[in-house]
């Protein structure tokens, strides 16, 4: 599933690049509090050489362009005041383009840069400074074990995953992509940001339900419900003990299609409390597994079936020796069948659903009455008689609670 949903941060990382900072495992990240200190020590070391000018207020300095995605020191250096109003607030100017040399102790991921500063050699210009940065290939690999919470905006309702994987995917100048993943968890979540965050985030969300328990699928499913039409997803680091996000999103109404899969899902995970069975959704449902869900939500609910033909054994005794000849005069009527036990299981994705006794009324007819009627005449008492009914419509079917009379 791709959309876009409104975003909105609510005050725990105001600033996105302090949230991916927060990331850092076992490297250094570098946070745009650190892309300030730097651009504080260039200042410093330029008023050092230069007679205590100061930098910013200087606007024939040139710069070297950062070539990292990330402008974390081009929006650092705005913030700062570095270019003056009404020239479009582009501090750098490129005078040349250098790749970078070998990276020095400090690097970073992403958003983070490797950085180096360095006055020039005597054979360049004196006084003029230059930094370098550019990102590190280790976006991808990092992860954090983190707690996420879908809550609805009320804050009635809510959903959580106590453990899941936090992974970058990406980080660009305009935005930058995290996903949120477990091997326990039916989905893959991933979100794209623009950068700073604002307005609309495209989110994408990969099930994963082949061979996956029902009430995990129902959980994922009743969680992304609580977005809609809007809901908040805050995501904990386990580690530190802090909200990396805490966001509200708005999520698009359900389509046609989505209900009915939600509505598919919330059936099956009935069926597996009301029976006690453990069920795998399959790689693709047949038209026999829908079948059998049917039957068994007309069990549940005190529902009706359409069947061809009713079976039963009549033990012949005593008490019905004389009745129910009687019963049977006219060949028709209202007949109530309790006990009633399948000739064999339902079987739902492959496993079987015992339901145990089944209750069965409705209008009946007597197929051969006369043969079946001579027939249990003729039976000696204590033997068993075959009788065979035509149901003249949809038959009532239900689950009976308490103990069943073993009788008809």
């Amino acid at each position: 599933m791709n959309d876009q949903a409104s975003f909105t941060l609510r005050g725990r990382n105001p600033d996105v690049l302090t949230c991916i900072a927060n990331l850092s495992n076992d490297e250094v990240f570098t946070p745009p509090e650190f892309a300030n200190r730097m651009l504080d020590t260039l200042a410093e070391a330029w008023a050092a050489n230069n007679g205590g000018a100061d930098l910013w207020a200087d606007s024939t300095v040139k710069f070297l362009d950062p070539f990292t995605r990330s402008r974390i020191s081009r929006r650092s250096a705005r913030l700062a005041g570095m270019a003056p109003a009404g020239r479009g607030r582009e501090p750098f100017r490129t005078q040349h383009r250098l790749w970078p040399p070998r990276r020095t102790q400090a690097h970073g991921t992403g958003t983070a840069v490797a950085f180096r500063l360095r006055k020039l050699s005597a054979s360049n210009v004196a006084g003029i400074y230059k930094m370098i940065l550019g990102p590190s290939p280790e976006l991808t690999g990092r992860k954090k074990s983190v707690r996420v919470d879908f809550v609805r905006e009320n804050g009635t309702e809510s959903v959580r995953y106590e453990l899941m994987d936090l992974r970058p995917l990406r980080m660009g100048k305009e935005e930058f992509e995290i996903s949120l993943s477990s091997k326990s968890v039916p989905f893959e979540f991933s979100i794209v940001l623009s950068n700073p965050p604002k307005g609309d985030a495209a989110f994408t969300v990969k099930n994963d339900w082949a061979q996956r328990d029902p009430k995990a699928v129902k959980k994922s499913l009743d969680a992304f419900n609580l977005l809609r039409p809007s809901g908040d997803i805050k995501i904990f680091d386990l580690e530190t003990e802090k909200y990396l996000v805490d966001a509200r999103l708005s999520f698009p109404t359900e389509t046609s299609q989505q209900v009915a899969r939600r509505s598919f899902i919330d059936d099956v995970v009935t069926i597996a409390d009301r029976f006690g069975v453990a069920l795998k959704l399959p790689d693709k449902v047949t038209r026999d597994d829908y079948e059998t869900i049917y039957i068994l939500k007309q069990y549940m609910q005190n529902g009706r079936l359409e069947l061809d033909n009713i079976s039963v054994v009549v033990v012949k005794s005593e008490e019905n020796r004389e009745l129910l000849p009687q019963q049977l005069a006219t060949g028709k009527g209202v007949f109530r069948f309790e006990n009633v036990q399948p000739h064999s299981p339902l079987k739902l994705f492959g496993t079987d659903v015992n339901t145990g006794p089944v209750t069965v009324d409705g209008e009946l007819e007597v197929n051969d009455l006369i043969a079946t009627l001579q027939s249990f005449q003729e039976a000696e008492i204590g033997a068993g008689v075959k009788m065979s009914f035509k149901p003249l419509a949809p038959m009532r079917v239900s689950l009976p609670s308490g103990q069943i009379n073993s009788n008809l």
